[in-house]
């Protein structure tokens, strides 16, 4: 079997690490930068050709004093860091959100020389989960308004319904009419009991028209008399307008 060279493999290896899309880098005991790559250079605003040793991760990216002495009792602890969340400080000095995963880099005398860190940049993933929380309230409020208009609609019903009692073509007398025209098999009853019901219809509208216009013109008469005669033409400039309306409505429909 065919096996790469170790200086091929070592080559290989620092290839991938520096052209990887998240941050790597690596750091002595106290936090000094080592090493990093070109995504974690971006990261943290570093220039590509800066003197990294005058960084210090905890003093100059971290900073929060409880984020570093969690991340100090997690590698005492268990001697790594795995997907801790936290936000860290760019040398420009914006706040990004990330995934920080820490290893410790050992002699083979088993001693501690440094840690080498993965940073995940989750800017992009804060965003999008924010956006679905606000989809999500929004959602509540859509479903929210829309019960609230649900049982006013419910309300508004039941007082139409009420309303529609006193109506000469309720509710309850239209179903009596349509099964009497169904029973009957017969046009000429059809028509007869059709017509009949139309024009009771009508004759009580007029009369429910005729008081209501009475007692509106009543009313106007102890307020403004002045006022009666524009009154007029504007309800019947009104009724026109609307029945012609109505008609093309019907007209456009057949």
């Amino acid at each position: 079997m065919f096996h790469k060279p170790k200086k091929e493999k070592q080559t290989a290896l620092s290839t991938v690490i520096k052209e990887i899309k998240d941050g790597f880098c690596t750091i002595a005991v106290n936090g000094d930068f080592i090493y990093l790559n070109h995504a974690a250079k971006e990261m943290m605003t570093i220039a590509h050709d800066a003197d990294l040793s005058k960084y210090n991760i905890y003093r100059d990216i971290i900073r929060n004093t409880n984020y570093c002495n969690k991340i100090q009792h997690l590698l005492d602890d268990q001697a790594y860091v795995k997907d801790y969340e936290i936000d860290i400080n760019t040398i420009s000095g914006t706040a990004i959100p990330i995934l920080l995963t820490m290893n410790q880099i050992k002699n083979p005398s088993n001693k501690v020389l440094g840690y080498a860190i993965l940073i995940k940049d989750m800017t992009y993933i804060k965003k999008v989960q924010s956006q679905l929380i606000q989809a999500q309230k929004m959602e509540s409020m859509g479903l929210l308004v829309s019960g609230i208009a649900h049982e006013f609609n419910n309300i508004l019903t039941i007082i139409l319904g009420g309303v529609d009692s006193f109506n000469p073509c309720a509710f309850f007398i239209l179903i009596f009419l349509l099964n009497l025209l169904i029973y009957t098999r017969s046009r000429k009853r059809m028509i007869l009991i059709g017509g009949i019901f139309i024009f009771f219809s009508g004759l009580l509208y007029f009369i429910f028209m005729i008081l209501m216009m009475e007692a509106l013109v009543n009313v106007l008469i102890f307020t403004n008399k002045e006022n009666i005669f524009y009154i007029t033409i504007t309800a019947g400039f009104l009724a026109l307008f609307l029945g012609k309306f109505s008609l093309l409505e019907v007209l456009l429909v057949e």
